[in-house]
């Protein structure tokens, strides 16, 4: 259960960060300072000055009847789905990246022998990781929808799916009064002996 936490927790760091990278171009921003009152306020501020540049952008070319905009972002995604899909099961650029596509290709032929040719798995497996949403300034790396997929997918299969949470793997009442029994500390407050003063009034 803790490892699946931290396995949580680690990909949404990664995300977190990623996204950091996007909104505001620092790249080597620590995780104490994007969740500090100036990073929080940098974070948001570059999600939507971003999104609204996006967004002005598309409006005035539908406006001017421009196409090109479209053709780009078309040309682009066919191009950055192309580079991670090649990242994903091509790159031997390295033999810690060729073991990774091999791991890749072999986990995808194991699908298509026990399921058979199953869209799910398609899209799973080969389409959401090399589905790009932005690019991360500062490197070739880049946001997929992967990200975001593979997070809510370990949260529901380690976390809420794991029987940690079933009925057979609750804990034992009795074993917690014993532990609790041996473990028990005893906290008392000390007595402590006051002296008592007598002041002679009438002799001052």
């Amino acid at each position: 259960m803790v490892c699946s936490v931290i396995t949580v927790i680690n990909s949404c760091g990664k995300l977190l960060k990623n996204g950091f990278k996007w909104a505001t171009g620092n790249s080597s921003a620590t995780f104490k300072e994007i969740f500090s009152k100036d990073g929080m306020t940098k974070l948001f501020s570059g999600i939507k000055t971003n999104l609204s540049n996006g967004l002005k952008d598309l409006g005035e070319a539908i406006k001017m009847g421009n196409l090109n905009i479209f053709k780009t972002a078309l040309k682009d995604f066919g191009s950055d789905f192309l580079t991670n899909l090649k990242g994903e099961f091509l790159d031997f650029g390295s033999v810690k990246d060729g073991a990774s596509s091999v791991k890749h290709g072999l986990s995808l032929a194991k699908s298509f022998v026990n399921d058979g040719f199953d869209v799910g798995n398609i899209v799973e497996k080969v389409v959401l990781p090399s589905i790009g949403l932005a690019h991360v300034p500062g490197g070739d790396s880049m946001i997929v929808v992967d990200d975001f997929y593979s997070i809510f997918d370990d949260i529901n299969s380690k976390i809420i799916d794991s029987n940690v949470f079933s009925n057979d793997n609750m804990i034992n009442t009795d074993v917690l009064d014993k532990i609790s029994s041996i473990s028990s500390i005893d906290i008392s407050i000390p007595t402590i002996h006051v002296p008592e003063i007598n002041l002679n009034l009438s002799a001052a």
